[in-house]
């Protein structure tokens, strides 16, 4: 995730090569033949762009919001986990009866859910289960999450399992039991919330359609300005253009959160922050150094 404005030299080549070959060549060969080879049938009326211009902006402008609230509702999702695995942690505290190894009853709790953390967000990224998992885990309980086809959900069990565990003992009365299910149950929806967004995809003919408009606008967009500009076509053709695509490709890039790419998401380093958070809770030493931004202003 971004934490400055930044564009890289390669970013910025990927976003526009296309797009620039394409309404350079176009805008000159337009201009060529209407200056040098007095083909002046070739222009249209300007009124054509100015209703497409305005459609595509509209549609744009749609486009973008809808791809910048699915980007914000997987933000607001991973704050709602931030929470609910603090109030967790403070719910052990203040309802786990005291006992010898209350403290170590609620450390086991604290790193099942770190480790449910780092799981949620590689398995949202496709990627495997990271050594943060592993370490928070016992062997059993990582062999066991390492056979299940969701690793997030394999661990919500074991937190269950724990919970029960401690209900069984009458380490946690039947009330408090409820209430500290009901925030794994929590937790649950934020994983099941997440999921949705990585598995529905953007509208893909709603997409295509845009596409399709910029380019019927930039091959009419020179034909109605070249009678006027001359070779004032090539330029402004192609900032229009660029500037149109642009938007486009940034839309098209906010719809998934979940890509492990610089714009996505920086769930590893709020998974850092709410493991920080949880040891200092439960009073350890060992605590990890918070991720900070790279030389790119990127966190991941």
């Amino acid at each position: 995730m971004y934490t400055r404005f930044t564009i890289t030299k390669i970013t910025t080549y990927v976003y526009l090569i296309k797009e620039v070959i394409f309404v350079t060549l176009y805008s000159a060969a337009v201009y060529t033949l209407y200056e040098f080879y007095g083909h002046h049938h070739l222009t249209i009326s300007f009124s054509i762009s100015a209703v497409m211009g305005t459609a595509i902006a509209i549609l744009l402008g749609f486009r973008t919001s809808a791809a910048y609230e699915r980007w914000w509702e997987a933000r607001k999702i991973w704050g709602g986990i931030v929470n609910d695995s603090r109030t967790l942690i403070r719910q052990g505290y203040g309802f786990i009866a005291n006992s010898e190894n209350k403290e170590q009853e609620i450390l086991k709790l604290a790193k099942y859910q770190i480790a449910f953390n780092y799981a949620l967000s590689t398995s949202l990224r496709k990627l495997p289960l990271s050594d943060s998992v592993k370490e928070n885990l016992s062997e059993a309980d990582y062999m066991t999450v390492m056979k299940q086809l969701n690793a997030p959900n394999a661990i919500l069990k074991l937190m269950e399992d724990h919970l029960a565990s401690l209900f069984e003992q009458s380490k946690i009365n039947a009330y408090h039991f409820g209430i500290m299910d009901q925030t794994l149950k929590n937790i649950c929806d934020h994983m099941g919330k997440c999921e949705r967004i990585k598995s529905t995809v953007f509208p893909v003919h709603y997409g295509f359609f845009i596409r399709l408009s910029i380019i019927i606008f930039a091959l009419l967009l020179p034909l109605e300005i070249v009678e006027f500009l001359g070779i004032l076509t090539i330029p402004v053709t192609f900032v229009t253009i660029i500037f149109i695509s642009v938007i486009e490709s940034i839309a098209n890039y906010l719809q998934d959160p979940f890509e492990n790419r610089a714009a996505d998401i920086g769930t590893t380093t709020i998974c850092r922050t709410i493991e920080i958070n949880l040891l200092q809770m439960t009073g350890e030493k060992n605590v990890p150094k918070t991720l900070l931004p790279d030389r790119k202003g990127i966190v991941w």
